[in-house]
């Protein structure tokens, strides 16, 4: 970063600068709230498997305003310990048809504590990106109120735009599934084989 004062001017001598790096928005440390609690309890889907756990969504919403505050303690213990518990980590996988075909596909079952957890953890995470502006315009995947068809839309509008310019528009293309395991090394080859 250049000294607006001296370092650009040439008549001056040289001298250290102290320039103070701009401002980066902090984001809060997040404490849990009974209201918090309440409020993501009451978004739950009742229909969403639970997997093997015993505490499932339709519970937890009939208990209601009673587990707030025995749930919002033990969610602050673990914001302020760093630790989350091994055992609220395990998932159940279970094979789920495919539509119209005989195909099965994985899916992964957490229990509903650990997706309430995270979903207070990223609803905080996504509100503190959001009033910073601090996400792109061009990314819409895990945003709320943009989707896929939403970017299939802007990138046909950007390509109408070139095309009576006569300009050219590179389109890369790339699908990689989470189940496909492919390390970044084995993607980079796989795409410059492609000439990409």
């Amino acid at each position: 970063m250049d000294c607006p004062n001296h370092c650009l001017n040439q008549n001056l001598p040289p001298q250290a600068c102290n320039i103070e790096p701009p401002c980066k928005p902090h984001c809060p440390e997040l404490v849990v709230t009974t209201s918090a609690v309440l409020f993501s309890i009451r978004k739950l889907d009742v229909n969403k498997a639970g997997g093997s756990s015993l505490i499932t969504n339709r519970l937890l919403k009939i208990a209601g305003t009673t587990v707030i505050y025995p749930l919002m303690r033990p969610f602050n213990l673990l914001l302020s310990t760093g630790k989350f518990p091994t055992a609220s980590k395990k998932d159940d996988v279970v094979s789920v048809p495919k539509k119209g075909g005989s195909a099965f596909r994985p899916i992964s079952l957490l229990p509903p504590l650990s997706k309430l957890f995270e979903k207070l953890l990223a609803d905080h995470i996504s509100h503190f990106m959001n009033s910073n502006r601090l996400f792109s315009d061009t990314q819409f995947g895990f945003r709320k109120q943009r989707s896929t068809e939403m970017q299939l839309l802007q990138m046909s509008h950007k390509w109408m735009q070139v095309l009576p310019e006569r300009k050219e528009a590179a389109i890369v293309c790339s699908r990689v599934s989470c189940c496909s395991r492919v390390s970044s090394d084995q993607w980079w080859i796989m795409h410059r084989h492609h000439g990409i």
